[in-house]
């Protein structure tokens, strides 16, 4: 077998190969046009977050610092309300996070149930809340700003949109949300399209190696193809009348368009 002729059967059945693969993720891209991966963002963080009156509602940052005994130097404090109570959350080095009650200056140590559950039913007081367990990931957790929030509660909210809220283990908040509508339709659109489909079980471990590997997979086609098309290419035409080799108007098109 010469050299032209591995490269046409390399970009045949590369193709083959990863035709459905394409499909899959052209179609999953168009769902993720209209619904997009679950996150928490800042319209829907505030909506979920009572009013606080800065006159009378927190200690000073220095005192709740000390009363915290931090020892160090904090990245960023931020003011929030965590289970109904105000709390500063302070981010530490390693990427580590820290909430401070805002009134007596006691430290979240521990997140349980019972935090998480009240620290929901907060967050969406209008609808009744069930604490279901806590995970490390699962399908909708897949984001690395999520790690240092890990493990995670998660509890289910009767409201319209069936909405599924994700509780930090590390500091009580809310960081996630996701709907009904929004889980069903991942599935057949993020989890998809980013491959996520390989996260999780024994092949999680292999995630990006198995993403890059796609995407060189990708290059070879797209590049056996281009050389492909130019060598079957002539600068006079073939018996037919074309200067493309094929016949059927779906592969001259194919190849002019290559």
């Amino acid at each position: 077998m010469n050299l032209r002729r591995a490269l046409f059967l390399t970009h045949r059945w590369a193709g083959i190969a990863l035709c459905v693969f394409m499909a899959l993720w052209f179609a999953s891209g168009v769902v993720m046009m209209y619904v997009g991966y679950p996150k928490l963002n800042l319209q829907e963080r505030m909506q979920g977050l009572p009013a606080l009156d800065p006159a009378t509602c927190c200690l000073p940052v220095a005192a709740a610092l000390a009363s915290a005994s931090v020892g160090e130097v904090p990245q960023a404090v931020r003011l929030t309300s965590i289970g109904g109570r105000p709390h500063y959350v302070v981010r530490l080095a390693r990427n580590r996070e820290l909430a401070i009650d805002g009134h007596s200056g006691e430290p979240v140590t521990a997140v349980g149930a019972e935090l998480a559950l009240r620290s929901a039913a907060a967050f969406a007081p209008h609808a009744q809340a069930r604490y279901r367990d806590s995970v490390d990931e699962d399908a909708w957790t897949h984001s690395k700003a999520l790690d240092r929030h890990r493990p995670l509660h998660r509890v289910d909210v009767a409201d319209e949109a069936r909405t599924l809220l994700y509780v930090s283990g590390k500091t009580g908040e809310v960081v996630r949300d996701a709907s009904a509508t929004e889980r069903h339709w991942g599935w057949v659109g993020a989890w998809l399209h980013w491959l996520y489909v390989f996260r999780g079980g024994v092949v999680d471990r292999w995630w990006t190696e198995i993403i890059i590997c796609t995407s060189l997979a990708g290059a070879v086609l797209g590049f056996t193809g281009l050389v492909s098309g130019v060598l079957r290419w002539r600068r006079h035409p073939y018996p037919h009348g074309s200067r493309s080799p094929y016949r059927a108007w779906l592969m001259r098109w194919h190849h002019w368009l290559g």
